[in-house]
C-alpha cells in the first residue's frame, strides 16, 4: 500500500473435506483478505514467505479493482471452488496478475488509433465489386427468395449494398468489443477477423430476416395468397426462416462465442438480487453439511500446539493419502473392467455413426432444381426438403450464408496490418527478490505468466493428477473466463439503484469522538468473497483501507450491513476518519448529515478510477465529487437536502450511486444504454404505459417474478413485445403456464375465453382497491398466433401497466 501497509489475499481450500479437492469439482474455497498495518507487520510473517515477483504499475490502482478481480473468479463456475490440480492458490493469484496487467495495457487506444478501421473501411467499401468479379454465385437463400417472392424485386446488388451499409455502421463498435474481450497478447492478430465475422453475422442475419419477416403472417391471410403457387411459395419461406436458426451450429465460417445460457443467465440474476434485498436463501454452494458450515467464507483457522515441522509432516502424509486414494479410485474401474474383457464381457458397445448433413449442400441442390422448374410439384418437394433439414438433428453448416461475403472481405485485407506495443505500456517487475527491477512490456510480462502456467501444468503431470496439456488449457481459458465477466458484467446490481426506493437506505457517517473504542486486537479485515452481496464489496475496502475490523452481524435475521468496528489509529500525515454504519428508513423524517468527509489514503494501492457524473444530471445535486490528489485520497462532499420523497425518487442514494459506478469496470467501459432511463418509467417498445409510483409495486411484484423460470420470462418477453427476434405462435399450455408463474390464477373458462384473477401481490401495495380480473380469448388449439398475442398483450398492458414496467426493466437489465 501507499503507507507501506500489507494486504494479503490468501485461498484455501476446506479443511475438513480434502478429498474433495481431488475431484473436478473440488471443494469450498476459504478466500480471505487481511490487512495489516505498519505498526502491525510483524503478525504478517514476511519472513515465511518468499517474493516471487514484484510489480511496479505504471499506472494506480485502487483496492476495490482487486477485490473486483475476485468477485469475477467466484462469479466462474469452476473457479469459484479449491481444486488442488488447477484452481488453487497458484491460479488465484495468477489471476489477479493477469488482470491488473491486462488493465494498463491500453490496447483499445492504440489499434482504433492506428489505420486498422481505416483498412477494415476500405475492404468493405470495395466488397460488392470484388464479390461480382470473383464471380461468386448468389447466396441460396437470396436465390430461392426471388424465385418465391417474384413481386419482390431483390436483386443480388441490393443484398450486397445492405450488407456493406450495416458493416460501415457496426465495424467500429465490434472491433472494440473483440480487443475489449481480448486478454492475451498473442490473439490480437485475429481481433479483425472476429470483429469482421461478427459485424458479417450480423447483418445478413438481419437483413434475410427482415426479408423473411413481413410473410409470416396469420394462415397467410395478409399476403393475398390465392392460386396454389403462392401459398406453396410462402410455407416454403416461413421454413427457410427456421432453416437460418440452425446457423449457430454451423461448423465453421460464424461459430459464435461461447456465451452464458439464458437459464444460467436468469438464474445468476434472481439470486442476487434476492440476497441483495429482497428474499434471504441459503446459499447454492456445493451441498453437504461442510458447504453449509462455510457458507460465508471466513475461515480463520484455529490455534494448536503443533509446531511447525510437525505441521510440515503431517500435511505431506495427508497429501501422499490423497494422491494414493486418487490412483486406487482410477486404477480399480481400469482392473474391472479388464477382467471383464478377458472374460469375454463386453461393459460398452460401439456406436453407429452417422454421417453429418450439411445443409448449404443440401440447400444448394434444392434451389437449382427449384429454379429450373417453377410448379406447385417442384414447391411441395422443395418444402419437404428443407423440413427435413430442419428436423434432422445431424443437419449442420458448413458453410453459412455469410461465408462468401466474409471471405471476400478477408482477402481484400492487406497482410501487413499495423501492430501494437510496439511501444507499449511498461512495467517494472522484479522477480525472485531481485533488488532492482526491470522494465518490461506488458507482451513479455504475459510471456512470463504463459510459462509459469506451463510449468504449473507439468508440476501437475508428474504427480499424475491431469494431464499437462489438459491443464494448461484449462488454466488459460478459465483466465479469460474471468476477465469476460469482469469487463462484460452488465451490473445488475444497477437494479436496485432503479428499483429499491422503498427499501433501507444505508448512509454513511463519522461517529462522535465518545462513541470510539479502543481495538486491542490485530486490526486483520477478513473478506467473505462467495456469499456477501456485491453492494458490499466497497464497503469492505473502505474498512480495509481505514484499518478496520469487519465482523458478520450476531443475528441474520436484519438484512443490514456489516458491522465495523471503528479503529483509534492516526496518522501523521493524514488524519483517519473512523466510520459507522446507519440505516435510515424512507419515511422517517430525518435530515441528512452534512459536511465534508475525506477517507484517507492508508489503505489504498493509489486511486485511480472515481466516479464519473453527468454535469447536466439533476440527481449531481445530491453529492459533489472531487477529484483525486496526489496522494490518492478520495474527497466528497455531501450538501444538505431535506429527507423527502421528491428527493429520494430523483436521486440514489450515495452508496448505491458509488456502486453504479464501482462495478461498470474498465477505463473504456461503455455507458449502459438504460443509464438515462433511470429517472422514468420504462414502459414496452410497442405503447407507453401510464405513469405511477413504482416504489411499492416494484419491490413486491419483483419477488414474485423472481421465483419465475427463465422458460416462462421468455414467454412473457414474446407476448409482450421485447424479444422481437423471437415472433411466431406461442403454445397455449406455454402462455397459461407464463401466467400461472407470476401469480394469475385461473378463473373461469367460457368456450374459448379464460378468465385469470391478478396477482394478489399487486392488490396489497399499488392499487388499494380490488384489482380487475383478465379475460382473454385462447382458442382451444395448439397455438396462440400472432393476432391473438397482440391482443392479449394490449389486454395486460391496459390493465396491468405497472407491471409491464417492471418486466421491462427486469429485461432491459438481464439482456434477455
Amino acid at each position: 500500500m501507499e503507507d507501506e501497509s500489507i494486504c494479503r489475499f490468501d485461498r484455501a481450500g476446506d479443511p475438513n473435506a480434502r478429498l474433495n479437492a481431488l475431484t473436478a469439482r473440488g471443494s469450498v474455497a476459504l478466500d480471505t483478505v487481511q490487512s495489516f498495518r505498519p505498526e502491525n507487520i510483524s503478525e504478517a510473517a514476511l519472513d515465511t514467505s518468499d517474493v516471487i515477483a514484484e510489480i511496479h504499475f505504471p499506472r494506480a490502482f485502487d483496492l476495490k479493482d482487486v477485490l473486483n478481480i475476485c468477485r469475477a473468479i467466484h462469479e466462474g463456475d469452476k473457479t469459484r471452488n479449491y481444486t488442488l490440480a488447477s484452481f488453487n492458490c497458484f491460479f488465484f493469484a495468477l489471476a489477479i496478475q493477469c488482470c491488473l496487467t491486462r488493465f494498463v495495457a491500453r490496447w483499445e487506444e492504440m489499434m482504433l488509433g492506428s489505420t486498422l478501421v481505416e483498412e477494415l473501411y476500405t475492404a468493405i467499401d470495395a466488397f460488392p465489386a470484388l464479390f461480382h468479379d470473383s464471380q461468386h454465385s448468389p447466396p441460396a437463400f437470396l436465390r430461392a427468395y426471388s424465385i418465391l417472392n417474384p413481386k419482390n424485386n431483390w436483386t443480388t446488388r441490393n443484398f450486397l449494398d445492405e450488407v456493406r451499409y450495416k458493416l460501415s455502421s457496426s465495424i467500429d463498435k465490434d472491433i472494440f468489443v473483440e480487443l475489449n474481450n481480448a486478454l492475451w497478447y498473442q490473439s490480437l492478430s485475429s481481433v479483425p477477423v472476429l470483429a469482421l465475422e461478427r459485424s458479417v453475422k450480423k447483418a445478413v442475419t438481419k437483413i434475410i430476416r427482415r426479408r423473411l419477416a413481413p410473410c409470416r403472417t396469420n394462415k397467410g391471410s395478409n399476403c393475398n395468397c390465392q392460386s396454389p403457387l403462392e401459398q406453396g411459395a410462402h410455407q416454403c419461406i416461413l421454413m427457410m426462416r427456421r432453416l437460418l436458426i440452425l446457423t449457430n451450429k454451423s461448423r465453421g465460417g460464424g461459430t459464435p462465442p461461447d456465451s452464458i445460457p439464458k437459464k444460467r443467465l436468469w438464474e445468476m440474476y434472481r439470486s442476487r438480487v434476492a440476497a441483495k434485498y429482497l428474499i434471504k436463501r441459503q446459499s447454492t454452494s456445493p451441498s453437504g453439511p461442510t458447504a453449509n458450515r462455510w457458507t460465508r467464507m471466513n475461515y480463520q483457522g484455529s490455534e494448536t500446539g503443533i509446531g511447525p515441522e510437525e505441521v510440515t509432516q503431517i500435511m505431506s502424509f495427508a497429501q501422499c493419502l490423497l494422491i494414493l486414494h486418487c490412483y486406487i479410485k482410477d486404477l480399480l474401474p481400469w482392473i474391472f473392467g479388464l477382467a471383464l474383457s478377458l472374460c469375454g464381457v463386453t461393459l460398452f458397445t460401439t456406436l453407429d455413426s452417422r454421417p453429418c448433413v450439411v445443409i448449404d449442400d443440401e440447400l444448394e441442390y434444392a434451389v437449382s432444381k427449384l429454379e429450373s422448374i417453377h410448379s406447385p410439384s417442384n414447391l411441395e418437394s422443395f418444402y419437404a426438403r428443407l423440413h427435413t433439414l430442419c428436423i434432422d438433428k445431424n443437419a449442420t453448416w458448413n458453410r453459412s450464408p455469410w461465408w462468401d461475403i466474409l471471405q471476400t472481405i478477408t482477402d481484400s485485407i492487406p497482410s501487413d496490418l499495423p501492430t501494437i506495443e510496439t511501444h507499449g505500456t511498461v512495467l517494472k517487475v522484479a522477480f525472485n527478490g531481485e533488488p532492482y527491477p526491470e522494465a518490461t512490456t506488458v507482451r513479455h510480462f504475459q510471456d512470463h505468466i504463459l510459462s509459469r502456467i506451463r510449468s504449473q501444468a507439468r508440476l501437475v503431470n508428474n504427480v499424475s493428477l491431469a494431464d499437462a496439456e489438459t491443464t494448461r488449457i484449462e488454466l488459460e481459458k478459465r483466465l479469460m473466463q474471468i476477465w469476460a465477466l469482469i469487463r462484460d458484467d452488465k451490473s445488475l446490481e444497477v437494479l436496485r439503484t432503479r428499483l429499491s426506493d422503498d427499501q433501507v437506505s444505508q448512509e454513511i457517517k463519522p461517529p462522535q469522538a465518545d462513541q470510539r473504542s479502543n481495538v486491542k486486537e490485530p486490526e486483520v479485515a477478513t473478506m467473505a468473497l462467495y456469499n456477501y452481496p456485491s453492494s458490499l464489496v466497497h464497503t469492505y475496502a473502505a474498512a480495509i483501507r481505514s484499518g478496520h475490523q469487519c465482523k458478520s452481524p450476531a443475528s441474520r435475521e436484519s438484512a443490514e450491513l456489516p458491522i465495523v468496528a471503528p479503529a483509534t489509529t492516526t496518522s501523521a500525515e493524514t488524519k483517519e476518519v473512523s466510520w459507522s454504519i446507519v440505516t435510515i428508513k424512507k419515511r422517517e423524517k430525518q435530515p441528512l448529515p452534512s459536511g465534508t468527509l475525506e477517507v484517507g489514503d492508508s489503505g489504498l494501492l493509489s486511486q485511480t478510477i472515481l466516479p464519473r457524473y453527468r454535469q447536466n444530471d439533476p440527481r449531481s445535486n445530491a453529492a459533489s465529487y472531487g477529484s483525486a490528489s496526489t496522494n490518492g485520497s478520495l474527497k466528497y462532499k455531501k450538501k444538505r437536502q431535506s429527507f423527502t420523497k421528491a428527493t429520494q425518487q430523483n436521486r440514489p442514494i450515495i452508496e448505491d450511486q458509488f456502486e453504479q459506478d464501482f462495478f461498470n469496470k474498465g477505463p473504456h467501459r461503455k455507458k449502459d444504454h438504460a443509464s438515462s432511463l433511470s429517472n422514468t418509467h420504462l414502459s414496452g417498445p410497442d405503447k407507453p404505459t401510464a405513469t405511477t409510483d413504482e416504489s411499492e409495486v416494484d419491490t413486491s411484484f419483483l419477488e414474485v417474478l423472481l421465483g419465475a423460470g427463465s422458460d416462462n420470462l421468455e414467454t412473457w418477453w414474446q407476448i409482450l413485445g421485447f424479444a422481437k427476434v423471437q415472433q411466431g405462435p406461442i403454445k397455449v399450455s406455454d402462455c397459461i403456464e407464463a401466467l400461472e408463474a407470476v401469480g394469475f390464477s385461473l378463473g373461469r373458462r367460457n368456450k374459448s375465453q379464460i378468465t385469470f384473477c391478478a396477482p394478489s401481490e399487486l392488490k396489497e401495495t399499488q392499487w388499494r382497491s380490488k384489482l380487475p380480473c383478465l379475460t382473454l380469448h385462447i382458442p382451444r388449439g395448439a397455438n396462440v398466433e400472432d393476432n391473438g398475442i397482440r391482443d392479449i398483450a394490449n389486454a395486460i398492458r391496459k390493465k396491468y401497466p405497472n407491471m409491464v414496467n417492471v418486466m421491462h426493466k427486469v429485461w432491459t437489465e438481464t439482456g434477455m
